[in-house]
């Protein structure tokens, strides 16, 4: 895990994400593990595999905040807002250290969710600028990978 987290820093992904499976397979219950694998796989533009990750490492450990967070991250990438939501609601809702940092990420994923609706509302009624700048909004905010927005 030391010599993973020494390659995550030096931006070895790849090498880093190795090293991390291969702590996995030595602790398999070690759910923060997980989230670190998830990290190189989220700088590897792979965000499912993140998401699968970090739901793998929660299953573990609910109460890893940081897992939760980059879990909704990479949910948000993935355009999947609701679920994303759902996932930062649970952990302010389990409280611990982490708290702070999932409100705040929360607050913004709510704000995302209100640009795409707004968007979505404004295609509807025909009202292609305001559509246009609600979804670059959103897509400013993180969300790339949703089709919806590849307008």
């Amino acid at each position: 895990k030391e010599r993973g987290n020494q390659l995550y820093k030096a931006a070895n992904y790849t090498e880093a994400l190795r090293l991390y499976s291969q702590a996995i397979g030595t602790s398999p219950e070690n759910g923060s593990l997980y989230g670190n694998r998830a990290a190189c796989w989220m700088m590897l533009g792979k965000y499912e595999r993140a998401a699968d990750d970090c739901a793998q490492g929660l299953r573990r450990d609910g109460a890893l905040g940081k897992v939760r967070a980059r879990q909704a991250s990479a949910l948000a990438q993935l355009g999947k807002i609701e679920r994303a939501v759902d996932v930062l609601r649970e952990g302010v809702e389990r409280g611990g250290g982490h708290e702070d940092a999932l409100r705040s990420q929360l607050a913004k994923l709510e704000e995302l969710r209100a640009c795409l609706r707004v968007g979505r509302a404004a295609l509807d009624e025909g009202a292609y600028s305001k559509a246009k700048r609600s979804f670059a909004r959103a897509i400013e905010a993180g969300v790339a990978e949703d089709a919806e927005l590849r307008l």
